[in-house]
This record gives C-alpha cells, structure tokens and sequence, in this order.
C-alpha cells in the first residue's frame, strides 16, 4: 500500500523546511484533479489550509494527484467538491439571505487563491520520517496561511437553517443582573448554536492548533459559510459557555461550577483569544491575575484531553505547534508508547514548573488514558 501512494509525492527536502501545496484544475464535472508543488516554508506563496475530520471509514472515493489516481476519504473529498465549486463560480450558493462584507472577502479568496494545504494529500502517510518533519513545521503551516477553511462537514437537512441564523444575529451582552443565569438569547439562536455545537468537526483534537494559529477563518457546512469571528463574536458578546446537559450559560455561571466546563468552539475562542493577546503583548499585557502566560504543554493536555485522534501520540503532537518552548522530540511517531510518555512528562512538569506531587499524579494519569496506557 506505502509504495503506491509514495510515488504520488514528489520528494521533499527537509534540512530546507519544505512542505508540498496543491493546486486544483477548475472544472464543474468529472474527477477532481490536482497537482503538488514543493516550497520552502519561509517562501510559499499564498495558499489556504483546510482544516477538517478525516472520519473513519476507509478511502474509497478517486481523485487524481499529479495524474495519478489515489483513493480518498468521503469527508475531504466532499470538502473538495465545494471547493472546486466554489472557485468555479467565485461564490457560495444563493440562501436568500445577504452575507456579511468580511465573509464575501473569505469566499473570494477560496475563489482566486491558486493553493492549498491539505495534510492528507500533501504529506506521504506512509512515511513516518516524514510526518515527524511536517508536524515540527505546523505552526508555521497554519499561522502562514492566508487563512483557514474549516470544513464542519457536508451539508446536512439543518445545515442551511443553522448557519443562516447564527449569521444574521447580532449578540447583545448579558445584562449584569443575568450574570449567573442561563444566557438568554433568541431560541432559534440557542437551538442553532446547540446543533453547530454537536457536529464532530469539534472533537477532532488536530483542529485545536489549526482554529487557534488561523490568521482568518472560513467555516463551510456543505456550501453554507459564516466567518469564526461572528461565533467569537457571539461567545465573547454574551459571555458564553456550555452548562449543565448542554445549556447555554454565561461564563460566570460556569466558573461556578467547578465540574462544569467549556467544549467544543467555545473553549478554542477562549484559548485562541488568551493565545492572541499572548502574541500581541507577552508579558507587558496585564491581567486581574498577573501578566499573561505563553501556554504550557501541561496546561494544553489537561485542557485538550477529551479530543479525539486515531494516533495516540497526536493527543500531544497535534498540539505542539501551540508552544513557544522548543518540544521538537516530541513531534516523533516512532518511540515507544511508554518511552514516549515518560519525555511528555519531564518535559511538561519541567516547562510549566510543576513540583507537587498531586499535580503531577494527576497530569500523569490525564496523559496515560490520552496515550492509551493502563493507568494504576
């Protein structure tokens, strides 16, 4: 299977930082065709990421990469569908509602940019050497695309409705009185925001360095858009939060109860704002609560550990490219699980200084159940 797909890839060399872009024909039927280029990181040009779940099911659907034919999964090659649709006509189908400036921008930027990044036609699967180097250069991937589309998944019978009105409202903030009740916001609202939340895309444990490192971001269900800033908007407006059974609440009520916490896009518009104000000010920014911190690898795996992978080790590669510390030996998918977990552990409690027994305890076990370890 490996040698089948390798000849695919036209080779990379990584002393130079290169990475492979694709460039997609523009055609409205038959297969979808493309071709990889090879670049240093430091001079691609502009290119758009898709960030997106790869699902389960094997690869069974064909699309031809460098003129060769290469079976795919169902969810990117959906993705792919729109995309090409979309460069086709510069424009997301017509739902009788007008989109906002700033997402008409991104949906022309799908339309006009000649690259993209995709990681499971741009980096060889089968090449352990190479993913171990294109995950040390995530980061840069990510935060050096023009900007991110999010594929949530393929269009479904809510999804038109659902984006729709979580597009057109506009988040009023929560009055002081209400601080420690459940938000109240329009119920098609809440119901909405109930079913985006829902979606798998959410769960995905790669996604949380791809939202958070995005310059810009375009959400896409099915051919349906919506800009992330209308949903930070939205979250950071209202003070929104995930409570009991699933409820929308203000953040205040959620700091109130200590086993309740936030999931899905709600707890990446947190992370990504405190990451952002992180880059803008470092130190210099002040808080109730001192300066603001760059993130910790200990922090990061408490937080993140409920996402889902397929690779073990990815609970904790796919969020290197968070760090500011230098972490590359641990972006290597080929030590041993238990050895691997014992340099995730000195590097954690070295880096966030961690030195009570109990936190450790605890991060020691949050990280064995990540990994699939037996925990005692």
């Amino acid at each position: 299977m490996a040698p089948k797909r390798t000849q695919h890839y036209p080779p990379l060399d990584y002393r130079a930082g290169q990475v492979r872009l694709i460039t997609f024909q523009k055609a409205t039927a038959g297969a979808i065709r493309g071709r990889l280029h090879v670049f240093p990181i430091s001079q691609c040009p502009e290119y758009l990421a898709v960030s997106y779940t790869w699902g389960e099911e094997p690869p069974r659907r064909t699309v031809y990469l460098n003129n060769n034919k290469i079976r795919i999964r169902e969810n990117i090659y959906q993705a792919l569908k729109v995309i090409v649709r979309m460069r086709n006509r510069h424009s997301i189908q017509d739902n009788g509602w007008k989109s906002p400036k700033m997402l008409q921008g991104l949906i022309q930027e799908v339309a006009e940019c000649q690259y993209f990044w995709i990681d499971s036609l741009c980096i060889n699967q089968a090449s352990v050497q190479e993913r171990n180097h294109q995950v040390g250069l995530m980061r840069q991937i990510f935060s050096n695309a023009r900007s991110v589309i999010a594929w949530l998944g393929p269009e479904s019978e809510n999804s038109s409705r659902v984006m729709k009105t979580i597009n057109e409202y506009q988040p009023q903030a929560a009055p002081v009185a209400l601080s420690f009740m459940p938000l109240r916001m329009p119920e098609d609202v809440r119901a909405a925001l109930l079913i985006l939340q829902a979606l798998p895309y959410w769960r995905r444990l790669w996604i949380v360095q791809e939202i958070i490192l995005a310059r810009n971001i375009l959400l896409l269900w099915g051919e349906d858009g919506m800009c992330w800033n209308q949903l930070a908007n939205i979250c950071l407006g209202c003070g929104l939060d995930i409570g009991p059974q699933g409820r929308m609440v203000t953040a205040e009520y959620a700091e109130q109860n200590i086993n309740e916490r936030s999931e899905g896009w709600i707890k990446l518009v947190m992370r990504k704002k405190k990451i952002e104000a992180y880059l803008k000010g470092s130190s210099r920014q002040k808080t109730e609560g001192g300066d603001i911190k760059s993130p910790s690898l200990y922090a990061l795996i408490m937080e993140f550990s409920e996402q889902e992978c397929r690779e073990p080790r990815d609970k904790v590669i796919g969020l290197l490219g968070l760090l500011f510390d230098e972490a590359t030996e641990l972006g290597d998918y080929s030590v041993p699980l238990e050895e691997y977990y014992e340099m995730v552990c000195r590097y954690a409690f070295r880096t966030a200084d961690i030195k009570g027994d109990w936190s450790k305890q605890r991060f020691q076990g949050c990280l064995r159940r990540s990994l699939g370890l037996p925990v005692s």
